[in-house]
């Protein structure tokens, strides 16, 4: 063997393991992370209260706030600037009147602040010289108000659920599964990675990661993690005698979180191929940014609402 071929051989190990030794301080601090978002939402579900519905609102606004900065800075590196400071404000009232619906009918004042988004955003849109670009920029903007504003605000609605006591577990029960299927892609990925040939691409346009192994991982934890919840929440996940969800439509909800909770994944993806960038900020470590922790949930939120809604 010419010292050529050591040479490379050589080179060829030492980077597997920093490969290697990376993967695994990524594992550590997704561990890390995720064991605390899960504390707080235990504290948060099992503890209910005004000031623990009101902490919640208060991160939930801060982590729309943050989504939206991100969000903007992407579209921006991709050459889509948009109006983030109508999509922050936009998204509060947003969050806001969902925390208010739990007492009053808000349901017109939210069609109020939707359809004034709209308008404020198409109006400063057409005041730009270049009217594509104006156009741009507002579909833009509309796109951080639904993502972190209508969407995200759903999270708010699930907690402060029209039946008393039931939204609490419900919202437990939503994000746990839902992130269950992160959880449920990461390490079956990973694990079958190993294997010779490596894992089948889902979407290698999209998402060079995604694999259809990570999918079944994800659909096994979700599915699962479901199912049992139904089961050991059935007489608090109630009302007027209907169970919100039995453990078989917890498995399915569960699937159902998890394909929609990969689109928005894919939708997020998109937005930073296009701009170059792997991760949207790096809040959360091990983690990324907080458009990369809730872009699984933003999606889901409303159509799981108003799928439990249907027992009302």
């Amino acid at each position: 063997m010419t010292l050529r071929h050591i040479a490379c051989s050589c080179w060829c190990h030492k980077y597997q393991l920093h490969t290697d030794w990376t993967g695994i301080r990524v594992l550590k601090l997704r561990l890390i992370t995720g064991t605390i978002m899960f504390v707080l939402l235990l504290f948060v579900s099992f503890k209910p209260s005004p000031y623990t519905g009101l902490g919640l609102f208060l991160v939930t606004a801060l982590l729309s706030l943050r989504a939206n900065r991100e969000y903007f800075d992407l579209c921006g590196k991709a050459g889509l600037p948009g109006f983030c400071a109508i999509s922050k404000i936009a998204s509060l009232l947003m969050l806001g009147l969902a925390v208010l619906q739990a007492r009053y009918d808000v349901s017109s004042l939210e069609t109020a602040v939707i359809a004034s988004t709209v308008l404020a955003v198409l109006v400063k849109g057409m005041r730009h010289d270049d009217h594509a670009t104006g156009i741009r920029n507002a579909m833009v903007t509309l796109g951080g108000f639904l993502f972190f504003g209508w969407c995200l605000a759903f999270t708010m609605k699930i907690y402060f659920f029209s039946a008393a006591g039931v939204g609490p577990t419900l919202l437990f029960f939503f994000l746990l599964v839902t992130k269950a299927s992160d959880m449920g892609g990461y390490f079956f990925g990973k694990v079958t990675s190993t294997r010779e040939g490596g894992n089948h691409k889902l979407v290698p346009r999209l998402s060079p990661g995604k694999s259809w192994e990570g999918l079944v991982g994800s659909l096994i934890f979700s599915g699962g993690l479901g199912g049992y919840l139904a089961f050991a929440f059935a007489e608090t996940l109630t009302v007027n005698g209907i169970a919100i969800v039995t453990p078989l439509t917890g498995v399915i909800a569960g699937f159902s979180l998890a394909l929609i909770g990969l689109a928005g994944d894919l939708v997020e993806s998109v937005i930073k191929r296009a701009a170059d960038t792997k991760d949207s900020g790096a809040i959360a470590p091990g983690m990324g940014g907080v458009y990369d922790v809730v872009d699984s949930v933003i999606f889901a939120a409303p159509l799981f609402y108003a799928w439990a809604s249907r027992v009302l």
